[in-house]
């Protein structure tokens, strides 16, 4: 199974769409996608603590992870903090699926974190 990061609550429409249509792709080529908007109960009384937990056992089971990268989707960062650390303890490859549609700087950055630790999906 993939592990998809991408956002859940800071997305735009046009965003998400794009998103659902990636996942969709994924899954007609006979691999299963674990995506959190659709498959991590986002109601949760804990103020989040069990989304961030099911996550990290959704990920941890994962074989990859993928990330779809937004910089204000503050989720995303801490399961980028997850991944980071599955990639460095057992290996777990690492794909950045969206890179053509960010803007790089030349401060430092999570995204140049994420273009270091990730590998290219023709390497798959």
């Amino acid at each position: 199974m993939i592990f998809l990061i991408c956002p859940v609550r800071i997305v735009t429409e046009e965003e998400l769409k794009t998103i659902e249509s990636f996942v969709e792709q994924v899954e007609k080529s006979g691999k299963k996608i674990y995506c959190p908007f659709r498959d991590t109960n986002q109601v949760d009384e804990t103020g989040g603590y069990r989304i961030c937990r099911d996550n990290y056992h959704a990920m941890s089971n994962s074989t990859k992870i993928y990330i779809w990268w937004n910089k204000n989707s503050l989720g995303s960062h801490f399961d980028l903090g997850m991944a980071f650390v599955l990639n460095k303890l057992f290996n777990k490859k690492i794909f950045l699926v969206n890179d053509e549609n960010i803007e790089e700087t030349d401060e430092k950055s999570f995204l140049k974190v994420i273009k270091k630790i990730s590998s290219k999906l023709d390497e798959e």
